[in-house]
C-alpha cells in the first residue's frame, strides 16, 4: 500500500505531539511499539489517541479526579459561564452609559465624576473577580486531578461552552440562576446593540474566564516543596474563592439579602471581595517557593 510521505510525516508528528499527554516512560515505548509493528501515522495516532482516553478514565477511579470532575468541572464550569454573562452585561450597561451617552458638557458636571467614581470601583471589582475565580478553578482542577487534568478540563470547558450556548439544563433550573441585565426591559435600549449584545459577552467569556481558566490548568505547582500546613492554608483560601462564586447565584444571594419568606433581618455583606484570597495566596506561596529554591542555591 503507497503512503504519501508528506502526509505520514505530519500524522507522526501529530502522534508525537498527542503523545505528549502520557507519562514520559510510556511515551518512548508507544512510540517504539509502534515503529516496530510498522503501523502507519493514522493507525499510529489512532492507537494513541485510545490509549490516552483508556488512561484518563482509568485515573478517574481514584477519589481526587472524581472529586474534581463531579463536585468541581462541572458545576463550575456551568456556574462560570452564567456569572461571566452576567458581569459582561453589567459592565456593558455602565460603558454604554458612559462610553456612549457623554459629551464634552458632562466632563464639567461634578455629578458626573461623583457618579464615575461610585460604579468604576464595583465593576472593576466584578471583572477582577472574574478573572481569579477562572483562574483558581484551573488551579483546583489540576492540583486535585494532575494526571487526568485533560479529561477534567475537558469537561470543565464543555460545561462552561454548552451553558453559554444552550443555556442551563432543565435539572439545574432551580439551582444554578444567575440574572443578567438585559432580563430588565429598562436595560432593553443597551442590549439592541450588536455590540454589547452579542460581541461583549463572548469577549468577556473568552478573556477573564478562558484564558484564566486555561493558565491555572496549565500551572505545575510544586505541591512537594509545600509544607503541609501551608498547603492546607491555600486549599482553605482557594475554596474561601470558590464559596464566593456560589454565592454568586440567586439562589445564595437570596439567603444574603434575606430575602426568603419569613425572613427579614439586615443584609448579610458581599463574598465578592474572597474571589481576591485564592489567587493572593497562590501568588505569595509560589513566591515563598522560589526564594528558598534561590536560596538553597547560594
Amino acid at each position: 500500500m503507497n503512503r504519501n510521505p508528506h502526509a505520514e510525516q505530519v500524522l507522526w508528528h501529530l502522534v508525537d505531539l498527542t503523545a505528549k499527554l502520557l507519562d514520559p516512560l510510556e511515551r518512548e515505548a508507544v512510540r517504539g511499539d509502534f515503529e516496530e509493528a510498522g503501523d502507519s501515522g493514522g493507525e499510529a495516532l489512532c492507537g494513541v489517541l485510545s490509549l490516552i482516553i483508556r488512561r484518563q478514565i482509568g485515573y478517574l477511579m481514584d477519589w481526587r479526579p472524581a472529586f474534581a470532575l463531579t463536585c468541581l468541572a462541572l458545576p463550575m464550569g456551568m456556574l462560570l459561564s452564567l456569572v461571566s454573562r452576567s458581569t459582561a452585561d453589567g459592565s456593558a450597561i455602565y460603558i454604554w452609559l458612559y462610553a456612549n451617552n457623554w459629551d464634552w458638557a458632562m466632563l464639567r458636571n461634578p455629578g458626573f465624576w461623583q457618579g464615575l467614581a461610585e460604579v468604576a470601583p464595583n465593576v472593576l471589582l466584578s471583572n477582577l473577580a472574574l478573572v481569579c475565580w477562572a483562574g483558581t478553578a484551573g488551579f483546583l482542577l489540576r492540583f486535585l486531578s494532575r494526571r487526568s487534568i485533560w479529561l477534567i478540563g475537558g469537561a470543565f470547558f464543555s460545561a462552561f461552552l454548552g451553558v453559554g450556548i444552550f443555556g442551563v439544563p432543565h435539572v439545574f433550573d432551580h439551582i444554578l440562576v444567575v440574572q443578567r441585565g438585559r432580563d430588565f426591559p429598562n436595560n432593553a435600549s443597551v442590549f439592541t446593540n450588536a455590540f454589547y449584545g452579542q460581541i461583549f459577552p463572548f469577549a468577556v467569556e473568552f478573556v477573564l474566564v478562558a484564558l484564566p481558566a486555561w493558565w491555572g490548568i496549565c500551572r505545575n505547582f510544586p505541591a512537594g516543596d509545600v509544607q503541609s500546613v501551608r498547603k492546607v492554608f491555600l486549599l482553605i483560601c482557594t475554596s474561601a474563592t470558590t464559596a464566593s462564586l456560589v454565592c454568586q447565584s440567586l439562589t445564595w444571594w437570596q439567603f444574603r439579602v434575606w430575602t426568603m419568606y419569613p425572613l427579614r433581618l439586615p443584609r448579610l455583606p458581599s463574598l465578592m471581595p474572597l474571589a481576591l484570597v485564592g489567587p493572593i495566596a497562590y501568588f505569595l506561596l509560589t513566591r515563598t517557593i522560589r526564594h528558598r529554591r534561590q536560596l538553597s542555591h547560594v
